[in-house]
Protein backbone atom coordinates (compact mmCIF):
# COMPACT_ATOMS: atom_id res chain seq x y z
CA UNK A 1 0.00 0.00 0.00
CA UNK A 2 1.10 3.42 -0.96
CA UNK A 3 -1.17 5.96 0.25
CA UNK A 4 -0.82 10.05 -0.18
CA UNK A 5 2.44 10.74 -2.85
CA UNK A 6 2.41 12.17 -5.95
CA UNK A 7 5.41 11.65 -6.94
CA UNK A 8 6.12 9.44 -9.86
CA UNK A 9 8.04 6.91 -8.12
CA UNK A 10 5.55 5.28 -6.39
CA UNK A 11 5.03 3.34 -9.41
CA UNK A 12 8.57 1.09 -8.96
CA UNK A 13 8.31 1.75 -5.51
CA UNK A 14 5.37 -0.66 -4.99
CA UNK A 15 6.59 -2.66 -7.94
CA UNK A 16 9.87 -3.85 -5.83
CA UNK A 17 7.15 -3.90 -2.70
CA UNK A 18 5.01 -6.65 -4.57
CA UNK A 19 8.44 -8.32 -5.94
CA UNK A 20 9.89 -8.58 -2.82
CA UNK A 21 6.86 -9.72 -0.69
CA UNK A 22 6.17 -12.31 -3.71
CA UNK A 23 9.16 -13.80 -3.82
CA UNK A 24 8.90 -14.78 0.14
CA UNK A 25 5.49 -15.73 0.17
CA UNK A 26 5.53 -19.09 -0.78
CA UNK A 27 8.91 -19.39 1.59
CA UNK A 28 6.88 -17.95 4.18
CA UNK A 29 3.83 -20.25 3.94
CA UNK A 30 5.66 -23.64 3.48
CA UNK A 31 7.83 -22.40 6.51
CA UNK A 32 5.45 -21.01 9.07
CA UNK A 33 2.32 -22.92 8.24
CA UNK A 34 3.80 -26.52 7.16
CA UNK A 35 6.92 -26.72 8.76
CA UNK A 36 6.16 -25.05 12.36
CA UNK A 37 2.68 -25.42 12.71
CA UNK A 38 2.85 -28.88 11.02
CA UNK A 39 0.20 -28.63 8.54
CA UNK A 40 -0.17 -30.94 5.63
CA UNK A 41 -1.09 -28.32 3.49
CA UNK A 42 -1.75 -24.89 3.38
CA UNK A 43 -4.06 -22.16 1.31
CA UNK A 44 -3.55 -21.27 -2.52
CA UNK A 45 -1.13 -18.75 -3.60
CA UNK A 46 -4.04 -16.06 -4.69
CA UNK A 47 -2.39 -13.07 -6.00
CA UNK A 48 -1.19 -10.42 -3.54
CA UNK A 49 -3.00 -6.71 -4.15
CA UNK A 50 -0.92 -3.84 -4.84
CA UNK A 51 -2.69 -0.47 -3.86
CA UNK A 52 -1.87 3.09 -4.61
CA UNK A 53 -3.73 5.23 -2.70
CA UNK A 54 -4.18 9.50 -3.25
CA UNK A 55 -6.38 12.26 -3.76
CA UNK A 56 -3.62 13.47 -6.09
CA UNK A 57 -1.40 11.75 -8.54
CA UNK A 58 1.00 12.77 -10.73
CA UNK A 59 -0.06 13.99 -13.97
CA UNK A 60 1.73 10.86 -16.17
CA UNK A 61 1.14 8.23 -13.87
CA UNK A 62 -1.79 6.93 -15.98
CA UNK A 63 0.90 6.72 -18.78
CA UNK A 64 3.42 5.55 -17.33
CA UNK A 65 1.80 2.84 -14.98
CA UNK A 66 0.58 0.98 -18.46
CA UNK A 67 4.40 -0.16 -18.83
CA UNK A 68 4.91 -1.30 -15.18
CA UNK A 69 2.16 -3.19 -13.91
CA UNK A 70 2.24 -7.12 -15.26
CA UNK A 71 -1.26 -7.98 -14.20
CA UNK A 72 -0.16 -11.45 -14.72
CA UNK A 73 -0.98 -15.31 -13.34
CA UNK A 74 2.79 -16.01 -13.48
CA UNK A 75 3.81 -12.86 -11.31
CA UNK A 76 1.46 -13.44 -8.48
CA UNK A 77 0.39 -9.78 -7.75
CA UNK A 78 -1.79 -7.25 -8.80
CA UNK A 79 -2.03 -3.38 -8.84
CA UNK A 80 -5.32 -1.08 -8.17
CA UNK A 81 -4.93 2.55 -8.36
CA UNK A 82 -7.64 4.30 -5.73
CA UNK A 83 -8.36 7.77 -5.50
CA UNK A 84 -11.85 9.19 -4.03
CA UNK A 85 -14.65 6.98 -5.39
CA UNK A 86 -12.89 5.32 -8.12
CA UNK A 87 -10.86 2.32 -8.58
CA UNK A 88 -8.83 1.83 -11.72
CA UNK A 89 -7.19 -1.91 -12.12
CA UNK A 90 -3.86 -2.40 -14.58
Amino acid sequence: LKVDDTALEVISQILDYALFVRTYYEKFLKDVLKNRLGLDHYPRTDPIMCYVASNRFHPRFDETAQFYWANSVRCGFRFAKLTLGHTKYF
